[in-house]
């Protein structure tokens, strides 16, 4: 059972969409009381298979192909629902060849949903540091881009991609301001300055007189 806000990322559509949807009762909604909706993964599956029923150049591409796809595809829309991105790919390449696909029951206790829906956004385990007199900082391996984003909560598709550059650009750079970050980035000095504290705050990187330093590898 999902959330409106976790389909619509799942399907690459507005919630409204899914809410108008509700009305022409083209797809099921279960109402589970005090005003909260939830969508059966049943009705997901159907409507992602009736974006792909177009012919399409998928009688050209070989059994192992479309089977190695298949299972990616699956992959991505079962356990990466709430990178919009990596969906909005995934469902081009879908649509492409026709692939069938088959949402995977999650295995993990806790299930991740967008940041924009969550209550407690999941932040990873690391010790807020904002000010480090070491010259040589520790750095923290093997922490994916994608949960990163997510950890700082940007609002909107349009502030999740202009952290994205702007993290890229931290990435190259190592030390930076938020200058350094905003004409790298090409994005509203504001933006870049948001961005660099909240890095600091959640302790992706230290601080220290306006000057920044990521403490962590990012994947």
């Amino acid at each position: 059972m999902y959330r409106i806000g976790e389909v619509s990322t799942m399907l690459g559509v507005h919630p409204n969409t899914i809410r108008r949807w509700e009305k022409q009762e083209k797809i099921k909604i279960i109402r589970i009381g005090m005003g909260h909706r939830r969508i059966p993964e049943s009705e997901i599956s159907r409507i992602l298979h009736q974006t792909s029923t177009t012919p399409s150049p998928a009688s050209r591409v070989t059994p192992g192909v479309t089977d190695e796809l298949s299972d990616f595809l699956n992959f991505v829309f079962s356990y990466h629902g709430n990178d919009p991105e990596l969906v909005k790919r995934a469902m081009i390449v879908q649509n492409k060849y026709a692939i069938p696909v088959t949402l995977q029951a999650k295995k993990t206790e806790k299930v991740l949903i967008s940041p924009q829906i969550q209550e407690k956004p999941a932040i990873l385990p690391l010790i807020p540091a904002k000010t480090i007199p070491e010259p040589q900082l520790p750095v923290k391996t093997g922490f994916p881009r994608h949960a990163i984003l997510d950890a700082l909560q940007p609002i909107g598709l349009a502030q999740r991609t202009a952290f994205g550059d702007l993290l890229t650009a931290a990435m190259i750079l190592k030390k930076f301001t938020a200058k350094d970050l905003a004409t790298r980035g090409k994005c509203p000095d504001q933006i870049a300055s948001t961005f660099c504290e909240k890095m600091a705050g959640l302790g992706y990187a230290a601080s220290s007189d306006g000057t920044f330093e990521l403490t962590v590898v990012v994947t």
